[in-house]
């Protein structure tokens, strides 16, 4: 009979399916599947149940383990977060800065989108220009050609960027609901009224975002600031930006700045108000400009030979003893040759003698006249040959221009780059130099995202001498920062050692470029306050040509790849430097 029963067809069982009002949801859940899920889900009903309950009978007053660290703020307790004493002050102080700039690169992009607004706010609703280009093959073929055939869509909606359907598409009613209406496709006046009540608003709103970014970008500012070393003081009212000047206070900041530069020329940069190690490439083209002959500013070599006339004797260019000669009375006293004396050569050049007779005790009249007569022409000679020097050789212009640059730490290619042009570039010649300028210019103007801080400073200098003596001035007050140049290509003579001190202790947070460019006639440069106005800069200095370039240098810090510089030292080296 089981064998029988198992040949017996039996019936196929089906599994029943979702209904069709519930497909959304998925296969048809079992009941063995459905009883686990709601058993899991009142187990946690439960669980919040007894811990809610749990809560509200607790007793505020009894100890637990948590009472040693807890705090109560206004009466409520305030658990406190370990997630504050995670970073370091100098990591903080960081964070603050790159969240700034953060906040200040929005605050600008909103800016430019308030500009572009306000440009566009008269022209809603007026015919858009046309900016799609199409190519044919002759003229006729742009004579003969119809924009609605090629787009294959009606007059009326030509003027679409997008949602343009084909004449195909057209007989759903769905796809031309938000056709415009009217002749020629012109736009209905409440539409555009609509329009242009969503611009304003959007305008204003813009607005208020520009203005709520600057004011946190203030205070991010003041914070990060605050966060430095050092106290902080109120600032008085003639202290502030735009008050009158006072004048006690004006003397004293002479006093402080003066003082400020007798200590840099004659002591050392201390360890504390110095980088520590420094990059310098670059040259001067100074010394070719100025070779010239050395009659100008000579007064006749020929004239160095003894006299032996009877006026008296002397030698010009250097002294000699007087002469003493037969008379009544001899006297000595320091006046014009030939009447004794120092005083200027008849040939050039200056000597002292000694009268040969002299009839009495002093100088009569005729003397003096004759003394001054000399005198007066021995002034306009000297006179003469010094602005003739000056007007052929000192004449010129000459500006001496100082670009700084303070980048984030993480711009390590610039760092990279900088030592590799110091390395391969050839600074002996005016070529070599102009290279060195544009390459480093295109080094800054290739990572402007990382620039934080930067300044600009031009002087102006009448002849090569003076011109040269300003650079060579601002050059060693920019090195003094350096506590070692560790890396040096200037001149043609280079030399690179390692730092004979430890690196930097602190984290890596900046690296500090200055340029340094004398530059034969004007050169302007703008008072850098943003990013944009250091590319102004940079591209300017770029700009200058080969013939022009009278001496340049690039100097960096840090050099040393294990070496750090942080916002602390920048603030005490570059005072001057404004936040972009």
């Amino acid at each position: 009979m089981s064998s029988l029963r198992n040949a017996v067809k039996r019936k196929t069982h089906k599994e029943r399916s979702q209904p069709a009002a519930r497909r959304q949801y998925g296969l048809l859940e079992k009941k063995k599947d459905y009883k686990e899920r709601a058993d899991d889900f009142h187990r946690k009903e439960d669980a919040l149940r007894r811990l809610r309950r749990k809560a509200e009978e607790r007793n505020p007053d009894e100890f637990y383990f948590a009472m040693e660290k807890a705090r109560t703020r206004e009466g409520v307790h305030a658990k406190s977060s370990v997630e504050a004493n995670k970073y370091s002050q100098e990591e903080l102080r960081l964070m603050k800065t790159q969240d700034a700039n953060y906040v200040t690169l929005k605050a600008q992009a909103e800016a430019k989108k308030v500009e572009r607004l306000r440009g566009a706010l008269h022209f809603i609703g007026a015919p858009v220009q046309a900016r799609h280009t199409v190519f044919v093959d002759s003229e006729a073929e742009a004579a003969a050609f119809a924009p609605e055939a090629f787009f294959d869509t009606p007059t009326e909606l030509l003027g679409r960027t997008f949602n343009r359907p084909r004449r195909a598409q057209l007989e759903d009613a769905a796809a031309v609901s938000g056709m415009p209406t009217g002749d020629g496709g012109a736009v209905p006046a409440a539409r555009l009224e609509r329009r242009r009540a969503a611009s304003y608003k959007e305008l204003l709103q813009r607005q208020q975002r520009q203005a709520k970014l600057g004011g946190l970008a203030m205070r991010m500012t003041l914070q990060k600031q605050l966060m430095g070393k050092g106290t902080k003081r109120k600032l008085k009212p003639h202290e502030q930006e735009g008050s009158a000047p006072n004048l006690f206070t004006s003397v004293l900041k002479g006093l402080a700045v003066a003082a400020i530069a007798v200590g840099l020329v004659l002591g050392a940069a201390s360890p504390a108000l110095a980088a520590r190690s420094g990059g310098r490439v670059g040259g001067s083209s100074f010394s070719s400009a100025t070779s010239y002959g050395g009659g100008a500013s000579s007064f006749g070599g020929s004239s160095r030979s003894y006299g032996g006339s009877s006026l008296g004797s002397g030698y010009s260019g250097s002294r000699s003893a007087p002469a003493l000669s037969g008379g009544s009375s001899i006297n000595f006293g320091w006046g014009m040759v030939p009447f004794g004396g120092y005083g200027y050569g008849g040939f050039g050049g200056y000597g002292y003698g000694a009268p040969v007779v002299a009839s009495g005790g002093g100088v009569g009249f005729g003397e003096i006249l004759v003394l001054g007569v000399l005198a007066v022409i021995a002034f306009q000679v000297i006179s003469s040959l010094t602005n003739a020097g000056s007007e052929s050789f000192g004449g010129e212009k000459v500006a001496v221009a100082k670009l700084q640059v303070a980048m984030l730490g993480s711009a390590r290619s610039l760092q990279r780059q900088l030592d590799c042009l110091a390395d391969r570039a050839n600074t002996s010649t005016p070529a070599g130099l102009h290279f060195v300028l544009q390459e480093a210019v295109l080094a800054l103007l290739r990572n402007p995202e990382y620039a934080v801080y930067g300044s600009s400073k031009v002087r102006k200098e009448n002849g090569l001498d003076s011109g040269e003596d300003a650079f060579n001035e601002v050059s060693l007050q920019e090195r003094g920062k350096f506590k070692e140049e560790t890396l040096v290509n200037v001149g043609g003579r280079s030399r690179s050692n390692r730092m004979s001190r430890g690196g930097g202790d602190g984290m890596q947070e900046l690296i500090v470029v200055t340029l340094l460019v004398a530059v034969q006639g004007k050169l302007q440069l703008p008072r850098i306050t943003s990013r944009e106005e250091l590319v102004t800069a940079l591209n300017r200095l770029g700009a200058v040509r080969e013939d022009q370039l009278m001496a340049m240098e690039v100097l960096w810090t840090p050099q040393d790849e294990s070496d750090s510089y942080t916002r602390d030292e920048l603030f005490l080296d570059y005072p001057d430097l404004n936040t972009l």
